[in-house]
């Protein structure tokens, strides 16, 4: 009984504190956004994938819950989750490559197969889910974790997974402007830079043997 008081008090006390307390004014217009809350501009890409996506769910009203192959032509992955899904999953596929939706698609023509990217895309979607369900599933010391991959852990925001953790520039001993080929189009990039099992850099030998499937100019350039 005598604790009781003491605690009474002590418990009184902070209420009164608390009510008396102003409550934090809002922060000022212009002033630093709240902890937690995006910093930085929007990502160039945004302002063009919002209207896209825009217009698309304009065209879809009233059936965002139907299966997206009911609703959208060519659809040969995710056919059977409700439409309004299908494209946040596209939204959250432009995020993790840091691309627009014209990325895999022809603007406007969304059910097009003219860009190879899209299949690149179906084709991912299988590695990764073979590499959860068939892999990282039967990893017994990580049940518990229930660890799963997906298209951030590797891009990163980037179109090719893993640019961002190339070194800039030239290999040492490269030649003066030259620089590391970048993306498809070159069959050097295509077929050596993207492709190669070892990164940072090769091996220097095998770094600077011609490539065997490019021509030209490509030929003689440097693996790195």
């Amino acid at each position: 009984m005598r604790l009781g008081l003491p605690l009474a008090l002590i418990v009184s006390s902070i209420a009164v504190a608390s009510a008396q307390s102003p409550a934090p004014a809002p922060p000022a217009a212009g002033g630093p956004p709240p902890a937690g809350a995006p910093s930085g501009p929007a990502p160039a890409y945004a302002a063009e994938n919002e209207k896209y996506i825009n217009a698309i769910q304009a065209s879809i009203k009233g059936k965002e819950d139907l299966p997206a192959k009911e609703v959208f032509k060519n659809v040969k992955s995710l056919g059977d989750v409700p439409a309004a899904r299908l494209l946040r999953t596209m939204q959250a596929f432009s995020r993790s490559l840091g691309v627009s939706c014209t990325h895999c698609h022809v603007a406007d023509q969304w059910d097009s197969e003219d860009k190879e990217e899209k299949q690149v895309t179906r084709d991912m979607m299988a590695m990764t889910r073979a590499i959860n369900d068939d892999y990282i599933k039967k990893i017994k010391a990580l049940e518990k974790d229930k660890p799963n991959v997906g298209c951030m852990l590797c891009h990163r925001g980037k179109a090719h997974a893993g640019e961002d953790l190339r070194p800039p520039g030239p290999p040492p001993g490269a030649p003066p402007g030259a620089t590391p080929p970048r993306g498809r189009g070159s069959p050097s990039a295509s077929c050596c830079w993207r492709s190669r099992p070892w990164w940072p850099r090769p091996p220097a030998a095998i770094r600077r043997t011609p490539c065997p499937r490019a021509a030209g100019a490509d030929a003689t350039r440097s693996w790195w």
